[in-house]
């Protein structure tokens, strides 16, 4: 199982213009929340024009759209044995109340042999298109040591569930990746 980090900026964008909401109001006061994935589960579609042609017995011609923003589910699990699992339910819930954008990041090493799911988040947050490194400037504000891949995302839905006599809790996280933007910071 890999583990995800997640960090609520405090900025309503990646630009990280304006003004950065308080600790009070950013998930786990914008200290890194850190999960084990069970699933992540990517979607990307491009938006097209399929309608055929009325009165034509041929293929019509395809009108391209535009990309769609990345949409992506985490789905995971917390043991209801565990006062550290069961704390980070609250922080969940604050992924969705709380306006800022979030990065999302897979530490990958490569000296590491790994055979999970976080190295997928990785491999996307490399494509220029989705993801970017962290930049010194984004590092020293937000308290990160390293230079990761990261996303922006924004999550927008939590399902958490328990069976009855489990002691599992799962959940899932569902939300978008958001446009790459150069931060001001």
């Amino acid at each position: 199982m890999g583990q995800i980090y997640i960090q609520d900026s405090g900025y309503i964008k990646p630009t990280n213009e304006g003004t950065q909401a308080s600790a009070a109001n950013r998930a786990n006061s914008g200290t890194v929340i850190t999960i084990h994935t069970a699933e992540f589960t990517p979607n990307l579609k491009r938006n097209v024009n399929a309608n055929p042609e009325l009165g034509t017995n041929t293929p019509s011609e395809i009108n391209m759209g535009s990309l769609e923003n990345m949409q992506f589910s985490l789905t995971c699990n917390l043991s209801t044995n565990s006062d550290t699992d069961m704390a980070k339910i609250q922080y969940l819930l604050d992924l969705i109340a709380t306006n800022g954008y979030k990065l999302m990041w897979y530490q990958y090493a490569s000296t590491t042999p790994e055979k999970n799911n976080g190295k997928l988040i990785y491999q996307i947050a490399k494509n220029s298109k989705f993801g970017h490194q962290i930049a010194d400037a984004e590092k020293s504000a937000f308290s990160i040591s390293d230079n990761f891949y990261h996303l922006h995302v924004h999550f927008n839905n939590i399902q958490p569930r328990q069976s009855a006599g489990s002691s599992i809790v799962t959940y899932t996280l569902s939300g978008v990746v958001l446009k790459v933007e150069t931060s001001t910071i």
